[in-house]
């Protein structure tokens, strides 16, 4: 016997409100080494929660950045930068 699959339709909310759940995407921020900086370059409109690491692991920066382009400065070495869900590696000479 074959099973049958009924899809439910959205309810109607008494208050006129769509019922069907929403889906929020964020665009990716764009990370690259300019020189002795980083650019992070932040799509959208929320400010978000950036963290620099060393390569050891130790926090070297822990900022919030605002959408647009945010250039934060370094010394030479190799870091790892984390925004949101994004981890990027990257060499500063």
């Amino acid at each position: 016997m074959g099973a049958s699959i009924a899809s439910a339709a959205p309810v109607p909310d008494p208050a006129g409100a769509d019922s069907r759940a929403s889906i929020h995407v964020q665009a990716t921020p764009s990370i690259k080494v300019v020189g002795q900086n980083v650019e992070i370059t932040l799509p959208g409109d929320e400010a978000r929660q950036v963290t620099i690491y060393a390569i050891t692991g130790q926090v070297v920066k822990s900022l919030t950045i605002h959408p647009g382009t945010t250039s934060i400065d370094l010394k030479s070495g190799y870091y790892i930068i984390k925004c949101d869900r994004l981890s990027q590696r990257v060499v500063i000479r």
